[in-house]
């Protein structure tokens, strides 16, 4: 049938119309590949055609109006991957750039400090107050103390 070739060769191109189709008594076969061809529905002339067809019509643009519905949820919801996927993918790499940095700060804590007290603070983040009879350690934030020490010698600032 040359009007369901065509409607094939519409579908193979990407085209989906939405139509319902029509024939006459007797030509179901035809009504059938209209069908296959990507008809919503189809009505045979004769009895019942004028109570059936307002239906049958009616049936389409539902189908049409969800379809549209579906076809917009699923662009938003495509929309709202894309997005979350970019957000994992920087909260990956600020994953990372902590782990470095976690990283940096743990080196640096077990070069100041005794280990047993470095692993204390990296695991409770606090470490208790020790006793040692022959030694003081004092640690202190003294204001501008790194451009001065940048001036003397190590042997004068000790």
């Amino acid at each position: 049938f040359p009007v369901t070739i065509v409607l094939l060769d519409l579908k193979g191109k990407g085209y989906y119309p939405s139509f319902v189709a029509m024939t006459g008594f007797g030509h179901e076969k035809i009504a059938v590949s209209f069908m296959k061809a990507g008809a919503l529905d189809y009505v045979i002339k004769g009895k019942g055609f004028n109570e059936y067809l307002p239906l049958a019509i009616q049936s389409a643009i539902e189908h049409i109006e969800l379809n549209n519905k579906l076809r917009e949820a699923s662009e938003s919801l495509k929309k709202s991957y894309l997005q979350q996927k970019k957000l994992n993918n920087k909260i990956r790499a600020k994953n990372l750039e902590l782990a470095a940095e976690k990283g940096k700060v743990e080196k640096l804590l077990k070069n100041m400090l005794p280990e047993k007290i470095a692993l204390e603070l990296l695991n409770k983040g606090v470490a208790k107050a020790r006793y040692f009879p022959c030694v003081t350690v004092l640690f202190a934030d003294v204001q501008n103390f790194s451009p001065a020490a940048s001036r003397i010698s190590p042997m004068e600032l000790v």
